[in-house]
């Protein structure tokens, strides 16, 4: 597909449209763009700096989960992934509490 589009066989947009129905096909069928694939690799980018970002502030417990799931509906081999946007071990009140105070 990639040969026949530097060939000029086929266009930009055919090529594209091809690209998603193959991304799709491997996606168990569900409704998958590239812009949904490139959008998940941001999560994972995401974990990685806020491990990273965790560590340099002294948060030694951090760990990045080895495997990135290939999919959002994916389960998780490594149950410990950062929650990003989660609250931990904080009550609801708590949260709001700390929001209010900065």
């Amino acid at each position: 597909m990639i040969a026949e589009y530097y060939r000029g066989e086929i266009t930009l947009r055919r090529f594209r449209v091809l690209a998603e129905w193959a991304l799709q096909q491997v996606a168990d069928g569900k409704p998958y763009t590239m812009t949904d694939r490139l959008l998940w690799l941001l999560v994972r980018r995401i974990e990685e700096n806020t491990v990273v970002v965790g560590k340099a502030l002294g948060n030694k417990k951090l760990r990045l989960p080895k495997k990135h799931p290939d999919y959002p509906w994916s389960e998780s081999e490594d149950d410990s992934r950062i929650q990003i946007g989660g609250r931990g071990e904080h009550s609801s009140d708590e949260v709001m509490d700390f929001l209010d105070s900065k």
